[in-house]
């Protein structure tokens, strides 16, 4: 048997059939319902005193807080009523010492801090009317103040929209005094010794954000009935009938909440389905993965679904077939026809070897590989992985492990988006599977709205096709009910998600306006609806090794650029030691509040715009030049009706070769999960790239 059979015999394992995914609904369903009603159980399903989801009507200007780690990020969110929204940010990194300091007031007072300064930029006016109103003794009232979405992604026990108790803190930090304490009352005391016109008007689970961002910008008249995650880690949230949440009487402390509703997001924390392994597929390579990791037993579900761990479960079952001396993998046996006729050799050092070693973005390039001899593919196991002289038989069997990890993953993610759905009662579909239904058009009312977000349901090739395969599978969904089924990118939960909560908790008046989703849908279906397509943010087009000695031409930078672009961030080109960037800054918008380690040169093209330099202000536009010296604090905010537009040099280079970001939030997000670092070629000095013949006075290679 070849290696390519070998392949095919270890991705057997992680099959998913129609019948387990069936198994998987009925058993999520249960505890889905276990959780409801009691507290314990596998599935937490955490009341989180939302009632009500926007429709995309609502108007306004909300704050949203982010302490999601090491950094501390500040927003506004202005609510246009046309389900759209313009965003304004800064972002501020937590001191070490205060991570570990010895009272909890040292680091409420610092974010408090942070708010204060961002008022002071970017609502100066309100922030001095407030303070006029304070000297001449006026009377202040609700409506002076601006509410305030605290997305606080620490464990705590929530006892009402504006009220959770610490339970622990995880991420590096450790201050004492805080656990059992209300983390709002601890901000809102720092808040309001700086006497800031701001109130914490609800605590925020980042999922339930991303509920409440997608059922604002999502087209027609449907409300969003789930918001789940799927990147580093998974996690749902959805609209559940008040009457099925039954703990909720017999919990000892429970918050007020606006009953009339009749319905409640509940926080799933699916993550921890099945904990116990009644239903869950299971391999040689899961069990020692979680039998490794510093919470056995513990996250079953999500450690077969998120990205954190797809990369670990390869790196295991390549390291199964690597030992199996039957298989011939990355041996000269199999490497005999390699193109190259070189030896595979696999660095002592590999990342193979070493736990967590393998990233979810190489089992992405392997994925979607479709280049002559996987070319691709084993350019990146010489690169990630340290396997040189990789052959066309060693990438064709990666490749077949790659795409059932995947595929388990997707349909995984799919029995739990089943369940919900089903469990609502969203769909008509009762009887049967559905799969010899003949398949009806689709009317915008019998649509359900699934919002996601995270980087496996964003950039994972075929991800959603993947699930929808396995929802067309289940029964009481089948192939009409998959088509009522729309599922659309919800971005920054914890930004305007949580803007949209505090919309909610800031008084009855404000939720009377939101949609209130019906969990029933009896109208027949007319019309059919397309779903969104997933995006890259890597554009494969642009090489990941070092550049050719050849010329690049970008004609026209600086006279005729487009006055729109659909894209935040591009690298145009990259080179040993310098990168070029273009960006687009939407009205409104900004790059961020930040600071970067290699020089910065950005030549502005069309708009007009604020540029802060180390607190020293200055106005752009088109035709202007600004240089940032490494190691300088800068904020670059849009100030004109179109958008602005520049190009930016970076020396060396600052972000991964391939890099598209379509927002600042995508940006954001692979920075903070370390998906967006410069090449490692881009970083060596010149002494090294001579010696390794990349760069010679002759001019000729």
């Amino acid at each position: 048997m070849g290696l390519v059979d070998d392949a095919r015999t270890v991705a057997a394992e992680f099959d998913y059939s129609v019948e387990d995914v069936n198994k998987g609904v009925k058993a999520f369903i249960r505890q889905m319902d276990e959780g409801l009603q009691e507290t314990g159980k596998s599935m937490s399903q955490i009341p989180t005193y939302v009632t009500a989801v926007p429709n995309g009507t609502e108007k306004g200007v909300y704050l949203a807080v982010d302490l999601g780690g090491t950094n501390f990020r500040v927003c506004s969110i202005k609510l246009n009523g046309d389900t759209t929204f313009s965003l304004t940010q800064s972002k501020v990194a937590i001191p070490h010492e205060l991570m570990v300091a010895k009272t909890s007031k040292e680091l409420f007072s610092f974010l408090a801090k942070q708010i204060e300064s961002f008022l002071k930029i970017h609502h100066n006016d309100y922030f001095e009317k407030h303070h006029q109103r304070r000297k001449n003794g006026e009377k202040i009232t609700d409506e002076h103040f601006l509410q305030l979405g605290f997305t606080f992604s620490f464990p705590v026990h929530q006892i009402s929209i504006n009220k959770g108790h610490l339970i622990r803190w995880t991420k590096g930090f450790d201050i004492a005094d805080a656990i059992g304490k209300d983390v709002c009352s601890l901000l809102q005391t720092e808040i309001d010794a700086l006497h800031l016109p701001v109130k914490v008007a609800a605590l925020v689970n980042d999922t339930v954000g991303t509920l409440m961002a997608r059922s604002y910008t999502s087209p027609g008249k449907t409300g969003t009935l789930l918001g789940a995650i799927f990147g580093t880690g998974t996690n749902g949230a959805y609209v559940e009938k008040l009457e099925k949440v039954t703990k909720l009487k017999n919990m000892k402390e429970s918050g007020d909440f606006d009953a009339s509703t009749g319905n409640m997001i509940v926080n799933t924390e699916w993550g921890s389905f099945d904990n116990e392994m009644s239903v869950l597929p299971n391999t040689p390579y899961d069990t020692v993965l979680d039998k490794d990791s510093n919470n056995p037993g513990i996250q079953m579900f999500e450690k077969r679904v998120s990205g954190m761990f797809l990369g670990e479960v390869l790196r295991r079952a390549i390291l199964s077939m690597i030992k199996d001396g039957k298989t011939e993998l990355f041996k000269d046996e199999s490497s005999g026809t390699n193109d190259v006729h070189s030896t595979c050799t696999i660095a002592n050092d590999s990342p193979l070897y070493k736990q967590w070693g393998i990233n979810t973005s190489f089992l992405s390039i392997a994925h979607e590989d479709q280049s002559a001899g996987h070319h691709i593919t084993r350019q990146a196991l010489s690169r990630d992985l340290g396997v040189d002289a990789a052959s066309l038989e060693d990438a064709q069997a990666i490749k077949i492990l790659v795409e059932a990890i995947g595929k388990r993953s997707a349909r995984l993610s799919a029995v739990a988006i089943g369940a919900v759905i089903i469990s609502t009662g969203n769909l008509s579909v009762t009887a049967g599977n559905g799969l010899d239904d003949k398949v009806k058009a689709v009317s915008e009312e019998e649509v359900v709205d699934i919002g996601v977000d995270g980087s496996l349901v964003e950039y994972y090739p075929g991800f959603e096709e993947y699930i929808r395969e396995a929802l067309r599978e289940i029964e009481g969904i089948g192939e009409q009910g998959e088509k009522r089924i729309r599922i659309g990118i919800a971005k920054d939960g914890s930004g305007v998600g949580a803007a949209l909560i505090a919309l909610v908790a800031g008084g009855r008046e404000a939720t009377r306006s939101l949609r209130l989703i019906s969990l029933v849908s009896p109208h027949p279906v007319t019309r059919c609806f397309s779903t969104s397509s997933v995006r890259k943010a890597k554009d494969p087009n642009m090489s990941s090794g070092p550049p050719k000695h050849e010329m690049q031409y970008f004609p026209n930078m600086t006279s005729a650029l487009p006055s729109e672009s659909a894209e935040f961030r591009r690298v145009l080109w990259t080179g040993l030691y310098s990168q070029v960037v273009l960006m687009t800054v939407p009205v409104g918008g900004d790059i961020g509040d930040e600071v970067h380690t290699v020089d910065q040169a950005l030549t502005f093209t069309s708009g007009t715009g604020k540029a802060t330099i180390n607190g020293k202000d200055q106005e752009v536009k088109a035709g202007d030049l600004m240089v940032v010296p490494a190691g300088t604090q800068h904020q670059f905010v849009n100030t004109g009706p179109t958008p602005l537009i520049l190009y930016t040099i970076y020396s060396p280079a600052e972000h991964n070769s391939q890099t598209v970001h379509k927002t600042k939030e995508e940006g954001d997000e692979e920075e903070e999960n370390g998906k967006d670092e410069a090449p490692e070629w881009s970083r060596k000095p010149k002494a090294e790239n001579e010696k390794a013949g990349l760069v010679n006075t002759s001019g000729k290679y």
